[in-house]
């Protein structure tokens, strides 16, 4: 009875069904493959990705450390009869001329508790501004939030919009942000 399908096919259309057949087996194979492919190639993206935003924290995180270090060290053996204020001027000098980057990433920027911007090497133009209630496009409270993370025993991190400085587009970003408690 099977064989009553092909009783009046010609060889030549029996040859062209198997064709159809076989292009469709491959069609079906080759996007499974691809797919396949392309889930490998997603699930790598994605692995790489938060490898590099983890090596990334880790980087803010000791350059953060580091700074906090030298002001608590400064702070540590200054000169008590000198003025605060000058010492804080020295210290935000040295700060801003270690560290930041042609690219303008990978500086450390400085606020008082109250939002005032101490020290921005990239946006100079903010120095003494009080950016406290600064808000990105997500409607997250950037300043607030940095400020009050860095009063946590750890610091914490704060992700958020911001423009960069370099291209003037809003992109992502990821501070860490610690205290250095005697200064607020």
């Amino acid at each position: 009875m099977s064989l009553n399908i092909f009783k009046h096919k010609t060889i030549a259309g029996i040859h062209i069904a198997a064709m159809l057949m076989m292009f469709v087996v491959i069609i079906v194979f080759t996007s499974i493959v691809a797919y396949k492919e392309y889930q490998n190639f997603d699930n790598e993206a994605k692995s790489m990705q938060t490898s590099f935003i983890q090596k990334q924290k880790d980087s803010i995180v000791f350059d953060t450390t580091r700074v906090l270090g030298f002001i608590n060290n400064a702070y540590k053996h200054r000169n008590v009869q000198q003025d605060e204020h000058i010492l804080k001027k020295q210290i935000l000098h040295a700060i801003e001329q270690l560290y930041g980057r042609q690219d303008g990433t990978g500086y450390i920027f400085i606020y008082d508790f109250n939002g005032i911007v101490l020290s921005d090497p990239v946006q100079k133009q903010n120095v003494g501004k009080n950016l406290y209630d600064t808000r990105d496009t997500n409607g997250v409270m950037v300043i607030k939030d940095l400020i009050n993370i860095s009063q946590k025993k750890e610091g914490g991190f704060v992700k958020y919009q911001w423009l960069k400085p370099t291209t003037g587009t809003l992109s992502p970003k990821i501070s860490y942000a610690k205290s250095f408690e005697p200064w607020g």
